[in-house]
């Protein structure tokens, strides 16, 4: 399988969103920051394509309890998130 994609083009563009999002005032860096994994689409696509020429098939269903657990686990990352959102009291 051959890569669509220059590895050090990536990696160029990867770390130069991390430069930036540092760099920038707060509201452009934050942009920067949500935008800043779009160089690596590539990269999952051609993961993407490795997997479904080497899989049988269509990935299986989750069962019950895999669906439970990851909605546990997302409601514990959603309390995490909302505890850092949250401003802190000073004694």
């Amino acid at each position: 399988m051959t890569c669509r994609y220059s590895p050090a083009l990536l990696t160029a563009l990867f770390l130069a969103a991390g430069i930036a999002a540092r760099m920038l005032p707060a509201s452009a860096g934050l942009l920067v920051t949500l935008l800043g994994p779009i160089p690596l689409l590539p990269v999952q696509a051609a993961i993407n394509r490795v997997n479904a020429a080497t899989s049988g098939g269509p990935p299986r269903a989750w069962s019950w309890w895999e669906i439970v657990l990851a909605t546990v686990l997302g409601l514990f990352w959603l309390l995490i998130l909302i505890g850092l959102l949250l401003p802190t009291r000073s004694h």
